[in-house]
């Protein structure tokens, strides 16, 4: 009898330690890896030993570099010309790492089309796409302000065996705003083939559904990856994670600047945690009127001496007239 109770408090000790020791490994994995989304614990597990090649095993060459992809339209902005000195400056310093760059009418975009730009960024990244490591898709107002941080080390911290896109979160998610298109990376799959593909064809979401009335590739994007069961709609957390997207907070690869005090729509509403600082890898200038747009390029284009026409500030309005005051990322 009592090696009976002896045994029983032996095998009720080794559960108590092991339950320890779960909640101990769940604790440190929830500051390590986005809150898990709509994934049990062991579709989770199956995602972090899954068979695509590992995180750790993409290497870019001088073959499959790591591509950054932007599409400019063909007014050459001053904010815009200031940030490609950045992320050309930034390529230079990381192993394998190339920029290209096209403006608008490379691609047989109508001059001041933003709109067309805005989705030929996407076909031109499916081209890319078996050719590269990886691939970056970047607005064209991205200043790079800490080139020591690598593409392929955001990737591989914020990334399972299984992701095929990592997105950043908006500055407005609190506004019904899930996710930000200005910076997205991606890894060549039948996932993105599919997902950039289906963007392409059908264009811009009608309505105003995630600010369909004014943005272009962004509701199209959010309501794709929805779609694919890949995003919340009304997410709770700066962080989320699927099968084949990881969502990061915008201080990882996507914060907002704007000039304090501005003009910048939206400026007072934007969240805390999506505004740059210090030591963060870029800054989107976004949502801000040219001479704003120009205090900021400024301060972050170190290189832009030599630089003209900071006051062209013609852009087109969501229905197509031409108007003077307001800047656009391309």
């Amino acid at each position: 009898m009592e090696s009976y109770y002896t045994f029983l408090i032996l095998i009720i000790i080794i559960s108590i330690v092991e339950l320890v020791l779960y909640h101990s490994t769940v604790s440190n994995e929830r500051f390590q890896r986005p809150p898990l989304t709509g994934l049990s614990a062991s579709s989770y597990s199956r995602l972090r030993t899954g068979s695509r090649q590992s995180t750790s095993g993409l290497v870019p060459t001088a073959e499959k570099p790591v591509r950054i992809v932007v599409v400019q339209s063909n007014r050459d902005h001053y904010w815009c010309s200031c940030a490609r000195r950045t992320v050309e400056d930034y390529v230079k310093i990381h192993d394998h790492y190339v920029l290209d760059w096209v403006i608008g009418e490379d691609l047989n975009v109508g001059e001041d089309d933003v709109k067309a730009a805005k989705m030929l960024k996407y076909t031109l990244a499916l081209s890319y796409l078996p050719k590269s490591t990886l691939t970056v898709i970047m607005d064209c107002d991205v200043f790079v302000t800490n080139p020591n941080i690598s593409i392929l080390d955001i990737w591989k911290r914020w990334g399972t065996d299984t992701t095929d896109m990592i997105v950043a979160r908006d500055a407005h998610l609190h506004l019904g705003v899930p996710i930000n298109s200005g910076l997205i990376i991606v890894r060549d799959g039948d996932f993105v083939r599919s997902l950039f593909g289906d963007m392409i064809d059908k264009g811009r979401v009608d309505g105003g559904q995630f600010n369909a009335d004014t943005l272009v590739d962004q509701p199209r994007l959010t309501v794709e990856l929805i779609d694919r069961g890949q995003l919340l709609a009304t997410p709770a957390y700066d962080t989320e994670l699927h099968e084949h997207v990881s969502v990061v907070s915008q201080r990882v690869m996507n914060a907002f600047y704007r000039v304090p005090d501005g003009w910048s729509s939206g400026v007072h509403k934007d969240a805390e945690d999506s505004k740059w600082r210090e030591g963060d890898w870029v800054a989107h200038v976004t949502g801000m009127q040219v001479e704003e747009r120009v205090k900021a390029a400024d301060m972050f284009g170190k290189g832009c001496v030599g630089i003209e026409d900071k006051t062209d500030g013609m852009l087109l309005t969501t229905d197509g007239e031409k108007t003077v005051g307001t800047g656009g990322g391309g």
